[in-house]
């Protein structure tokens, strides 16, 4: 028996031809998408990137590098500058925001003997090089604008009469019942207190003032009172649990200040000032 062969074609030619409607689609091309997807990685690695503050003074000297773990502590620690105020910090937040600032690893700078020039990070993957006269003047520069910073700091006292000028100062209000704000303080930092509204405590002769606060370790405070913005008192101590007191001598608007003297951060808690 012969065989036909069958072809394809004329089965194909016996099929009705029925139109369809597709449905239009915006398309979008390879390029496109690829974009996209780079556009994506770029902005996680940036979400992921170490956060650090760099001091105002003492960069040429040493450049702290803040190695955030905990997004709980992120923004916090972008504020740091020698104070942090934490009120709205549960105590685990708390507890990794002071060990993420303990913790930070300090990077010193090489120095080249031969010229003298200074070689010392300006990020976490780029090392800046300075001559040894720019290295000065970058240096100068800093620290004459860390010291009009503080010096413009504060209108409530004349911080020019200390003998030692405070590396930043932050003003810190009182509520009516004497609470002020629990706060984290690095080597240096002075708080300045008055109440809420007001530039001192109005204080009649004999009044006594009473400042207490604690400290999660063993720190050195060293308390002032001042009137009419000059330093008229102070006093060291060293405690975990301070307890500071001043009787003014005559009628008058007072402020009280709190230099934290001790190397690493500390914690303040249980905060408040008292007239008696």
């Amino acid at each position: 028996m012969k065989k036909h062969r069958i072809k394809i074609s004329d089965m194909m030619d016996q099929m009705e031809c029925i139109p369809l409607a597709l449905k239009e689609y915006n398309t979008i091309s390879a390029g496109h998408i690829r974009k996209k997807t780079l556009e994506k990685v770029h902005n996680s690695s940036l979400e992921a990137r170490y956060k650090r503050k760099i001091p105002r003074t003492g960069i040429v000297a040493a450049a702290l590098l803040l190695c955030l773990s905990m997004t709980v502590a992120a923004g916090q620690i972008l504020e740091w500058d020698g104070f942090i105020r934490m009120d709205d910090l549960n105590p685990r937040e708390k507890e990794a925001l002071i060990k993420e600032i303990s913790d930070a690893p300090a990077c010193s700078m090489a120095t080249d003997e031969s010229d003298g020039s200074v070689l010392f990070p300006n990020n976490g993957n780029e090392i800046t090089s300075l001559s040894a006269p720019e290295a000065a003047e970058y240096e100068t520069a800093g620290r004459e604008a860390a010291e009009q910073a503080v010096l413009e700091s504060t209108s409530l006292i004349h911080v020019s009469a200390l003998p030692c000028l405070p590396s930043g100062i932050t003003e810190m209000e009182a509520d009516a019942q004497g609470r002020f704000s629990d706060f984290l303080a690095g080597n240096g930092h002075m708080i300045l207190l008055h109440p809420v509204g007001e530039d001192g405590f109005l204080l009649a002769k004999g009044d006594t003032i009473t400042i207490t606060m604690d400290a999660d370790c063993e720190c050195l405070l060293e308390f002032r009172a001042y009137q009419g913005g000059e330093p008229v008192s102070e006093a060291l101590m060293l405690a975990s649990r301070h307890c500071y007191h001043y009787t003014a001598v005559e009628d008058g608007i007072y402020q009280f200040s709190i230099l934290h003297c001790s190397s690493d951060p500390v914690s303040f808690t249980d905060c408040s000032i008292t007239i008696r």
